[in-house]
């Protein structure tokens, strides 16, 4: 705690934080005080504050600094504190009034206190690899909050009130523990795009259509067999990571997703039943690596802009005479199959603009 005393006025810490920080880079002693308080003889012990600077200052750029030196920190908007092993966050973070963007990946963090994240301003917090088992409460307050990144905790539920971060539009917990998605969520309206891979998610929710903003989901290495009719209602979604579940076919209303423009089914048990993705018409990235395809389906000659598609570990030996006249191909993956000798060699002789692997 500290206070700011001009011209007789008392400045409190948790107000007219903005004042403070400039009377604090003026530096000019005649116009502040630090340590007064309304009754003289009462002493305030700023060195709490000098430290909290000191240790943030030290974590960020590895030296000791000076005073001058660490007040400059009440002015910047982004903080990065990876790799340095701590279990608590700084205390002066806190005063940051103006910081934006705030990393502290991988370190030993298990909490964090009320009233040491800044809500200000803050819109991108990431949190990854620590040791969190539930998310903080106290980023329920970040109403600014547009960012938020918890990837590889051991984190096996989440919060409803994550709903109620009004500005959220980016959420990814790739690598966690998580066994469901909590219903409070279906209020982030604003999310567009969503990380949930490798937890251990069996189904998505019916209620999924309420993103209705969403436009990238990530959903690989779960234990997803099927996706909720609400599903299709996502018409804005163009990329689609489904990779490493346990789907069995594509649904039929599959096709009504013609936004779609990146869609990653591999490794699923599909049995080579994938003719339906031929009438994604936009599609410029399509991987079916592991999927059983013994052959390309005819109706993938439908895909006019497809750029990039993977097919590496299938059970393919030739293919069809269409491939040979997609020019808009510049990449294609056919490793791992059983390919018919020199096929290669005359996809690369016909596709010279194409990588082929």
């Amino acid at each position: 705690m500290f206070f700011v005393v001009k011209n007789n006025e008392l400045l409190m810490k948790n107000n007219n934080k903005e004042k403070i920080i400039a009377l604090l880079l003026s530096g000019d002693p005649t116009n502040i005080e630090l340590g007064l308080t309304l009754e003289k003889s009462q002493a305030i012990d700023l060195s709490e504050f000098w430290d909290g600077l000191s240790e943030l200052y030290r974590l960020m750029y590895k030296k000791k600094g000076s005073r001058k030196t660490w007040l400059r920190l009440l002015t910047i908007d982004r903080v990065e504190i990876n790799n340095q092993k701590i279990s608590k966050l700084p205390t002066a973070i806190g005063e940051l009034v103006n910081l934006e963007r705030l990393n502290v990946d991988r370190n030993l963090l298990h909490g964090i206190p009320e009233g040491y994240l800044p809500s200000q301003k803050l819109w991108a917090l990431s949190l990854a690899q620590n040791r969190f088992e539930w998310l903080p409460e106290s980023i329920k307050q970040l109403h600014k909050l547009k960012y938020l990144c918890i990837n590889q905790n051991p984190i096996s539920a989440l919060p409803d009130w994550l709903g109620q971060l009004p500005e959220l539009h980016r959420f990814s917990a790739y690598n966690c523990r998580i066994e469901s998605i909590p219903e409070g969520m279906r209020h982030a309206k604003m999310l567009d795009w969503v990380v949930f891979n490798n937890n251990n998610l069996r189904e998505l929710p019916d209620w999924i259509s309420d993103w209705y903003n969403l436009e990238e989901l990530f959903v690989g290495g779960n234990y997803i067999s099927e996706l909720p009719s609400s599903f299709y209602k996502l018409k804005k979604m163009r990329r689609l990571g489904l990779c490493y579940n346990k789907f069995k076919k594509i649904p039929s209303r599959f096709i009504e997703m013609q936004a779609l423009q990146d869609l990653d089914l591999g490794h699923n048990d599909l049995s080579g039943d994938v003719g339906l993705i031929g009438y994604l018409a936009n599609l410029t990235r399509l991987d079916l690596d592991k999927v059983g395809l013994t052959r390309l389906p005819m109706d993938f000659n439908r895909l006019y802009r497809l750029r990039y598609l993977s097919l590496a570990n299938n059970e393919i030996e030739d293919l069809p005479d269409w491939i040979f006249e997609c020019k808009t191909l510049v990449d294609l993956n056919l490793e791992g199959n059983p390919l018919k000798r020199g096929l290669k060699a005359e996809l690369k002789r016909q596709l010279p603009k194409c990588r082929v692997l």
